[in-house]
């Protein structure tokens, strides 16, 4: 018998919501996030005594990878590794730029990034719900700077969609940030073509 039951542990690997309902990617002790069309559950530690741990796991295709480091900053990318473990795994950084075949979305999504970045009061609630709970002076502090996004590519999910958040998601737009905290900012469309979240895609 496991320490947990079932329950237990549907509940710590679904995301949570706050008092405004807004969704936010974190489970009980589990980051519960998108990843290129997948959804990760994922948490890591280090700290400067000299170690670095990280466990990511990706349900839908029954891959689990983990890194152990005796060296803080060691560097290892358990994304990179991953990768190379399923092909359906992409990182956005190995991504060729392709024809922005919107301009107008991308202009609108830079506009968001921008008001949200810029946000007080009213704004609050558009931040939180897309950035996933995240407040508008957190991400104003990582997008410090932030300018334009450039279109890398787009991921059809209509025939295999992703449930998340509460919705079906069937549409993913990558971009690179002209940021360096943030390099890479990812949008998610649901099936009625509303942007659910926008998401920094790990490498």
């Amino acid at each position: 018998m496991g320490l947990l039951n079932a329950y237990s542990r549907i509940q710590m690997f679904t995301p949570k919501r706050l008092n405004d309902s807004t969704y936010i990617g974190y489970g009980y002790g589990w980051f519960i996030v998108p990843h290129s069309g997948h959804v990760m559950i994922e948490h890591s530690g280090g700290f400067r005594t000299g170690f670095s741990s990280d466990i990511m796991q990706f349900p839908d295709i029954d891959l689990d990878v983990i890194v152990l480091s005796n060296q803080w900053n060691g560097g290892i990318s358990t994304f990179k590794i991953g990768s190379i473990a399923d092909p359906g795994i992409k990182l956005v950084s190995d991504m060729q730029l392709k024809k922005d075949p919107d301009d107008k979305r991308t202009q609108m999504l830079t506009a968001i990034v921008k008001n949200v970045i810029n946000s007080s009061g009213t704004n609050d609630n558009l931040g939180r719900k897309l950035f996933l709970g995240f407040m508008p002076e957190v991400i104003g502090r990582v997008l410090r700077g932030f300018e334009y996004l450039t279109y890398i590519d787009g991921l059809d999910m209509k025939t295999k969609p992703m449930s998340l958040y509460g919705e079906t998601i069937t549409r993913i737009i990558f971009y690179k940030t002209n940021v360096n905290a943030i390099k890479f900012l990812s949008a998610y469309y649901n099936n009625r073509g509303e942007l659910v979240c926008l998401y920094p895609d790990g490498d």
